[in-house]
Order: C-alpha cells, then structure tokens, then sequence
C-alpha cells in the first residue's frame, strides 16, 4: 500500500474562493457523484478579525459559482467560520480515486493557486494509472508518495503531513529561523539562546528576527485556533 501527496494547480471555484478571501478552504467530505460532478462539504476559518461575515458569504458564493451548480451556506454560531455543501464540476482527480480503488484522506485543501489531495492505493499499478488519469486534465506540480507495511507506519506519515500542512504557508526565512530558534534552545526555560545570539548566528537584525518569528507563530495559531 502507498501513502500518496498530490497537489495540482488550480484555478477552480474552490481555489479562487481561498485567493480572494485570502484563507485555505477545507473540503471536510467530498465524493464523486459521477465523472463530471462531484459533493463538497468544506469549511473555511475567517483569520481575519477585520474580515466582516457577511461581506466574506458573499465574496465566497460568486466566486464559488466559476463551478458549483448549487451553494449552500450552512447556519453556524461561530463569527469566523463558514461552512458550505454543495455541487461542484470536478476537474478530474476525485473520479480516478475512486475508479482505481484509491481510499481519499481528508481533508482536501484548496488555496490560492492550488488544490491538495491526499490517498491511499493498494499497489504501484494502480498509482501510475491514478496519476496519468489525472494529469489528462491537471497539471501536478507535486508528488510525495512512500510504501505502507504497518499500522505505524500510517499513523507517522498521516502525522507528518498534518504537521506539513500547518507549515504550508511559512516562507523560507519564516521555516529556517523558526526551526533554528526551537532547536538552539529559543522556547525553553531557562532560554538556551535569546534573540541577540539569534540574530548574530543567522546573520539578521535583531527586529527581523522578531518579526519573523511573530509571522511564523501567528501563522501557525491561526490554523490551530
């Protein structure tokens, strides 16, 4: 069995949706109701405290509507979060999955640019059938995919791609100095290293490093919380 990571580029509703919202859009069920049509149940989580509701349901439906036949915004109690059903013109992954006897991971997330997809599939046969399937229609513009043998060996890889897709969006600078931070001793008590040492060993202004760090950690927060 392999664990495969797609990501193909994107200019679907979903995609265009996260873009002008400026959000990720997790698809939390999805299916293939044939080959040209497939069920969304998503979610999106309004970071933006300034962003107003209202003004965000209606940016998200008329984009949307590039290819959902049908949209329906589902009643929430949260202020930030907006969920939605609907039918959407797939563009050509979600059938093969399914075709190919592939087991979809969920969620699927949609951003600015871009969709992934996460799958399992029982053998390489299948995998190369899946992916020249797909790239009929898509261009994929990554590919991670590893051999399953155990029970633990899922769980680790599901883990990692969790912890990669709460890191997706940190830029180089934010990721290397974050990472160097954690590991000289930055977050322990009593510090292992403050941000002067910081910034002398990563070749920064003292400021720079601050403001990367706040970025990366505001970044993260906001997916968690």
């Amino acid at each position: 069995m392999y664990l495969v990571s797609l990501r193909i580029k994107s200019n679907c509703g979903l995609a265009s949706a996260a873009h002008k919202l400026d959000q990720v859009i997790y698809s939390l069920n999805t299916y293939p109701i044939n080959n040209e049509l497939n069920y969304v149940l998503a979610l999106i989580v309004m970071n933006n405290k300034k962003q107003n509701q209202k003004e965000s349901v209606q940016y998200l439906i008329k984009e949307l509507r590039k290819d959902f036949l049908d949209v329906h915004i589902i009643p929430s109690k949260s202020s930030n979060a907006i969920v939605f059903t609907g039918i959407k013109r797939g563009h050509g992954v979600l059938y093969p999955l399914i075709r190919n006897n592939a087991i979809p991971i969920l969620p699927t997330m949609a951003s600015d640019g871009y969709e992934v997809f996460n799958f399992l599939i029982y053998n390489k046969e299948y995998f190369n059938k899946v992916i020249n399937e797909i790239s009929e229609n898509n261009i994929i513009d990554y590919i991670n995919y590893e051999r399953i043998t155990d029970a633990n060996m899922l769980m680790n890889a599901l883990l990692q791609r969790i912890k990669k897709l709460i890191l997706y969006d940190l830029s180089d600078y934010e990721l290397n100095i974050l990472r160097i931070a954690y590991k000289q001793g930055y977050f322990s008590w009593p510090k292992g290293v403050n941000i002067d040492e910081l910034a002398q060993k990563l070749g920064y202004s003292k400021p720079m490093i601050s403001y990367y760090l706040r970025r990366s950690i505001t970044k993260i927060l906001d997916k968690i919380f």
